[in-house]
């Protein structure tokens, strides 16, 4: 949980410094990928919070795996942040 975090953080941070000439389609791509990776980590620690320590323990590599898709994500917003992208 703590990468998927630091990713998102990650991500705002590259959604907030795009310069004002960056084209359109990016910034909604960018933004879009923002809220949608939010909107799952606010899901994950919901059921997080009402799980058993021992069902945490076996539920890794389904962690394991969000974390992966996360970190493919940020690399997505890097991409297409920037104006050559498209």
């Amino acid at each position: 949980m703590e990468l998927v975090t630091k990713s998102l953080k990650n991500v705002e941070n590259m959604i907030s410094i795009q310069s004002s000439d960056s084209i359109l389609i990016n910034q909604l791509q960018c933004h879009y990928v923002f809220d949608k990776l939010s909107e799952s980590l606010n899901d994950v620690k919901a059921c997080i919070d009402g799980l058993f320590p021992q069902y945490i323990q076996q539920s890794y590599c389904i962690l394991e795996s969000l974390a992966q898709t996360w970190k493919e994500g940020e690399i997505l917003v890097g991409d297409c942040c920037d104006a050559q992208w498209i």
